[in-house]
């Protein structure tokens, strides 16, 4: 079984091409920007085996000649009605989802009118799909002109589906508000992150007056809701890489989550701070590197925050109830030095509420979001190298 090259145009010859899982991969998922979809086809098979599918039809922008296919166009055909799978418009395999379509041998008009559906383009020019033989025992399926009724009952159903986005989810985006704030400039961020391929996903609390700053109670009450609720959203999505944008008291929160453990159940991969009230000696070294908690770290600083600036970083802060944790690392800066793995910038036109607009979440936020998506498992192995090499020195 040989899948033929792709024509001119980018599409498979005419007809139904057979071949197994394993070629199926190797000829749509071998290229450095399709390779991430490999599990995800594998998990489709496996699921097509498991419930014993005797055809898996492919076709669409996948199995052309495109680098990054948005949708697949899969039909899945079953022995009879009754081992159609039930209630399953969409598999959800991992980070990706596939829009399937089911249909058995009972019905044989309805699986060629599906068959041919998929035999052509949007335009309507004959394109070549796939059937993959899970067990290699099936003959090669012949293309039939179906009837006009069952062909345009296949068609409608085919254009009033719900095509899903096959991009592999790039990872969390957690946003942390401030004091006296509603996180207004969630408006701004939510369609920038989901468009690019992240979860958006906002925390909020209620309790947001000033004298949270002095109350250990109710700040304490904060974190914990913020523990919670940051490992159910990390079990939620499969364990997803979790990045931050924390705004004022939310940058306490993240940094008294931190600080309570000494491994937190949820790392971060990327965090950035603006309007940081975070003590300037705050020991981001141990978090990352002993901790393994976070990966990056990118530090707005505005030395025209109205608000920061009064932050007290002396020691006697603790008498007014005020948490050592906090500073004025918004306008100063950390003191910690870590190269490539804290970042942090100096601008004038900053003050404490005017950071986060559209051109800094474009421009600035999204590109270190994106250069450091991968950053934890990079951290990871680094850290497993260092720990090796070690050990290695002590014996």
């Amino acid at each position: 079984m040989t899948i033929p090259d792709f024509t001119n145009r980018g599409n498979l010859p005419e007809g139904v091409h057979k071949c197994n899982g394993v070629e199926f991969i190797d000829k749509f998922c071998n290229s450095k920007e399709r390779e991430s979809y490999k599990k995800a086809i594998t998990d489709l098979f496996d699921f097509a085996a498991q419930t014993n599918a005797v055809y898996v039809f492919v076709g669409g922008s996948f199995v052309a000649s495109t680098d990054m296919p948005h949708d697949i166009d899969c039909l899945m055909v079953y022995e009879e009605d009754a081992y159609v799978p039930k209630n399953i418009e969409k598999i959800k395999l991992g980070n990706i989802r596939l829009d399937v379509m089911f249909a058995s041998l009972d019905h044989m008009h309805i699986v060629h009118a599906f068959i041919h559906l998929l035999s052509r383009n949007k335009v309507g020019a004959k394109v070549g799909l796939i059937e993959v033989d899970l067990f290699d025992e099936n003959e090669e399926w012949q293309i039939v002109q179906p009837g006009i009724e069952e062909y345009e009952i296949v068609k409608r159903a085919y254009i009033n589906r719900e095509v899903v986005d096959i991009s592999p989810i790039k990872g969390i985006i957690v946003t942390i508000h401030g004091l006296y704030s509603h996180a207004v400039w969630n408006q701004q961020i939510a369609p920038i992150v989901s468009s690019r391929g992240w979860i958006f996903a906002p925390y909020l609390y209620d309790y947001q007056n000033f004298v949270l700053l002095f109350k250990q109670g109710k700040r304490k009450k904060i974190v914990e809701d913020f523990r919670e609720w940051i490992y159910n959203l990390w079990s939620k999505y499969d364990n997803q890489q979790i990045s931050v944008i924390a705004h004022s008291f939310g940058t306490y929160i993240l940094a008294a989550y931190l600080d309570g453990f000494d491994r937190p159940p949820v790392g971060f991969n990327s965090i950035v701070l603006t309007g940081s009230i975070i003590n300037t000696n705050f020991d981001w070294q141990k978090n990352i590197i002993k901790k393994g908690a976070v990966a990056r770290i990118h530090n707005e600083i505005a030395t025209n925050d109205e608000f920061v600036r009064y932050m007290p970083d002396k020691d006697f802060k603790k008498f007014f109830g005020i948490d050592p944790l906090m500073g004025d690392s918004g306008v100063k800066g950390f003191s910690t030095k870590l190269d490539g793995l804290l970042t942090q910038s100096n601008s004038s036109i900053f003050d404490h509420n005017n950071v986060i607009k559209t051109d800094v979440i474009e421009q600035k936020w999204m590109p270190f979001f994106e250069a450091n998506k991968n950053a934890a498992n990079e951290l990871l192995a680094e850290l497993i190298n260092y720990s090796l090499k070690a050990r290695k020195n002590d014996s």
